[in-house]
C-alpha cells in the first residue's frame, strides 16, 4: 500500500507539475493515500499525525527523486543522439562547444533551442527528435526487475496521452544533459552536474509555456503526437517482455 502511494506519487510530479510547491505536495500526498486505500481495498484515515511521519518523509521526498529518474534515462543519449566525441583533442573539444552552443542556440539574443526538433538544423518537427521519444522509454516504459511494469504501463491513464508537463520535464532535462558538454568535455560534478529545482525550475517553467502554446496552435497534430508517444512506450515495453531489449527508437 505504501508502495503503490510512493510510486503513484511519484508519477504526479512527471505527468502534473514536476516542481510541485508543498501546498501541492501536501494535496497529493492525501490524494495517494486515499487511492492507495481504494485499490488495497483496506481504508485508514490520514491523521496529521501520520501524514507528518509517514507522507512527508516517505512520498513528498520522492520528488527530486521522480527528477532524477529522467536524468538519469538522459545522460547515456546525450552523445549519441547528437554526435558529441568523447576524445580529448583540442579539435573535439571545439567541436563540442560549438555543437552546444547551437543546439542550445547560445550565440542568440533571444534563445529559441533547436534540440527537440526532429531537423535541429531547419527547426522543423517540433518534439519529435529522436532522443524524446528513447528518454520516455527509457523512463518510464523500460520494464522493471523481476517483470514488474513500469510506470507507463502500472499508471497508464497518466501516461495517455503524454502531457505537456511531461514533455516539458523531459525537454529540461535534455537541456541539463547538454550542459554537461558545455566546455568541450563530459563532466560529471560541479554545480552544472546537479538537476536541482533551483537551476532547472525556471527553464522548466520556459519549456511548458512554450509547449503550451504549441498545444493551443496545433490542438489536433499535438493531441495525435502525444498519444503516439504513449503508444510507442507501450510497443516498446511489450517487445522488451517478448524478449527484444534493443528495440530502434526510429521507425517505432
Amino acid at each position: 500500500m505504501i508502495r503503490h502511494a510512493c510510486h503513484l506519487f511519484q508519477v504526479l510530479v512527471v505527468t502534473q507539475d514536476a516542481f510541485p510547491d508543498t501546498e501541492t505536495q501536501s494535496k497529493w500526498a492525501a490524494k495517494v493515500w486515499e487511492e492507495s486505500c481504494t485499490k488495497s481495498k483496506t481504508f485508514y484515515i490520514l491523521t496529521d499525525r501520520v501524514k507528518g511521519l509517514l507522507m512527508d518523509r516517505q512520498i513528498t521526498e520522492r520528488t527530486a527523486n521522480a527528477r532524477s529518474k529522467v536524468r538519469n534515462a538522459v545522460l547515456p543519449l546525450i552523445a549519441l543522439s547528437y554526435g558529441f566525441s568523447g576524445a580529448l583533442t583540442e579539435p573535439a573539444k571545439s567541436m563540442n562547444r560549438a555543437l552546444y552552443i547551437k543546439l542550445l542556440d547560445l550565440d542568440a539574443a533571444e534563445a529559441d533551442v533547436r534540440f527537440h526538433y526532429k531537423d535541429v538544423d531547419a527547426r522543423k518537427g517540433f518534439a519529435q527528435n529522436d532522443i524524446i521519444l528513447a528518454i520516455i522509454q527509457s523512463a518510464w516504459f523500460a520494464p522493471g526487475s523481476k517483470g514488474k511494469h513500469p510506470p507507463g504501463v502500472e499508471f497508464s491513464t497518466y501516461f495517455s496521452p503524454i502531457s505537456e508537463v511531461t514533455l516539458a520535464l523531459v525537454f529540461t532535462a535534455v537541456d541539463f544533459g547538454l550542459n554537461q558538454w558545455g566546455d568541450g568535455v563530459f563532466v560529471t560534478d560541479g554545480d552544472q552536474a546537479h538537476f536541482t529545482e533551483k537551476m532547472y525550475k525556471s527553464k522548466y517553467d520556459t519549456y511548458l509555456s512554450e509547449i503550451l502554446e504549441w498545444s493551443k496552435e496545433l490542438a489536433p497534430t499535438r493531441s495525435l503526437s502525444l498519444r503516439r508517444m504513449n503508444a510507442r512506450g507501450l510497443r516498446l515495453s511489450m517487445h522488451r517482455d517478448e524478449g527484444y531489449p534493443n528495440l530502434p527508437v526510429k521507425g517505432s
